[in-house]
């Protein structure tokens, strides 16, 4: 569980770290992530190889690194609760979430790891069977816009304002039932994995931090995104 912590501190604070960066546990002896070789055949018909640097590069965790975010106190927060023996269902949700977003970040395959990021809200938000999108938009937005964690990027477009984040989120979720049901695989880009992870790992962060301060269930966590939705609403005006 401790590799899925540092893959969301990671993706939450490393641009591309997402899709660009191979994040494993090892020590000085282990195995070396190694090139890649692309075997084809030459216009002469010949069978012939390419060298090719793999595609993920490692990512040595050095104190001056971790220095440069504020990891220590979130991965002590994260620890100290998949450590818990006895969780709360807010906390349960955050142990599931960390599950997937591991089984997102090691998929090679952007539509799959998509569904799984999807995986990681939906432990949070889709408690109900009543208007999902809406729920999950109200509930991603208010809690990455008005979480614990500053984690709001003026520079993408979708990140800029609340209502720009709860359109992306209606509108990669529409993507997410089209990949689950219709298998539209090929409608899910690099960018939108990238940015949705980034989301994810942000609102896994912002939900520790709640479970830190007391709350227990997805119930109140739920009135709360209504409550932040209305405000948001209010303040618009």
């Amino acid at each position: 569980m401790n590799l899925s912590i540092l893959k969301v501190l990671i993706c939450s604070h490393v641009k591309g770290g997402f899709s660009n960066t191979h994040i494993k546990l090892r020590s000085k002896n282990s195995f070396q992530y190694q090139d890649s070789f692309l075997v084809g055949w030459s216009s002469s018909g010949g069978l012939h190889t390419l060298e090719s640097a793999s595609p993920r590069r490692d990512f040595p965790l050095t104190t001056e690194r971790l220095q440069q975010f504020n990891v220590e106190e979130l991965f002590q927060k994260l620890t100290y609760l998949s450590n818990k023996v006895s969780k709360n269902e807010l906390e349960q949700a955050i142990e599931k979430s960390l599950y997937w977003f591991s089984e997102a970040q090691s998929d090679g395959c952007l539509a799959s790891s998509f569904l799984k990021l999807w995986s990681c809200l939906e432990c949070f938000f889709t408690i109900t069977t009543d208007e999902i999108t809406e729920r999950n938009a109200k509930g991603i937005a208010s809690l990455f816009m008005y979480g614990d964690l500053n984690m709001q990027l003026v520079d993408i477009d979708e990140l800029q304002s609340y209502d720009s984040l709860k359109t992306t989120i209606k509108r990669y979720y529409k993507l997410r039932s089209g990949v689950a049901h219709r298998a539209e695989y090929q409608k899910i880009n690099e960018h939108m994995a990238i940015l949705l992870s980034y989301i994810v790992s942000s609102i896994i962060l912002s939900a520790s931090c709640l479970a830190c301060r007391g709350y227990e269930s997805l119930e109140r966590l739920a009135f709360e995104s209504e409550r932040l939705d209305k405000i948001a609403h209010t303040s618009d005006k």
